[in-house]
């Protein structure tokens, strides 16, 4: 049987709906990019964002805080890019803010969305056989990733949690801290962009030149005394039951 939602219950839906905090002004257009040079931005001041050439599903990701294997929709979302300029009335917190994007997203875009949990593909990033190969900072000290000499990324006073994130941005899915490793490290490390993908690719070579660098799986046992462990684990996602493309400004 369904339920027939009463005219009050409709009528409190509606106010909280427009409760939410919103922009004072926005402007949504899209792109039409045409290949070539593209610059990308995502800025969100303090009292607004500033959002260009951004594909739909990355607007998404900033305003829920949600991961690109975490959104689940249609393929337009992937391709199309919107450039998108809001203002709110003053300044407010980030978190304030990106909920007025996400009141944006539900007003322009028709948004509409569940959350559910699904069994992903993952990689455990564990301490390998031969333990760790480097020692907890004992210093203290703010955690930093930057570029180094030779392609190296340099990890300063860096918990395991970080280290998962950067790896995921060269690995085909999700990586899980599951070292049990609770303080904070220093190092460097080098690996292949062109090896990202797959343990397959495990070849030890020089890491002088990065183009000759090992895999990301082999530099991360071989310099860290870490491993990748493929499993499958239940992974949140962002569910879209509807997005339309958004109205004229």
């Amino acid at each position: 049987m369904k339920k027939i939602l009463s005219i009050p219950y409709l009528c409190l839906f509606y106010a909280a709906a427009q409760q939410q905090p919103a922009f004072d002004v926005a402007s949504v257009k899209p792109s039409h990019y045409q290949g070539g040079p593209l610059r990308v931005t995502g800025r969100v001041d303090a009292d607004g964002i500033n959002f260009s050439n951004m594909m739909l599903r990355l607007v998404i990701q900033r305003a829920y805080g949600v991961k690109p294997y975490q959104v689940i929709g249609p393929d337009w979302i992937n391709t199309e890019r919107y450039s998108i300029v809001a203002k709110a009335s003053g300044p407010a917190p980030q978190e304030k803010i990106l909920e007025m994007l996400q009141t944006l997203l539900v007003e322009r875009f028709q948004l509409a969305f569940h959350r559910e949990t699904k069994e992903m593909p993952v990689y455990a990033l564990v301490v390998a056989k031969g333990g760790l190969k480097i020692k907890e900072a004992t210093s203290e000290g703010a955690a930093q990733v930057d570029g180094g000499d030779g392609g190296e990324l340099v990890f300063d006073h860096v918990p395991m949690g970080i280290l998962a994130g950067v790896i995921r941005q060269s690995v085909d899915r999700p990586v899980l801290d599951d070292t049990g490793l609770k303080g904070s490290y220093s190092f460097k490390l080098a690996w292949s962009e062109d090896k990202r993908i797959g343990p397959g690719a495990a070849t030890r070579t020089e890491a002088s030149d990065p183009a000759e660098a090992p895999s990301i799986f082999t530099a991360l046992q071989e310099t860290l005394g870490l491993k990748l462990e493929s499993r499958k684990a239940p992974i949140e996602v962002l569910v879209i039951d509807r997005i339309e493309r958004p109205s004229k400004n």
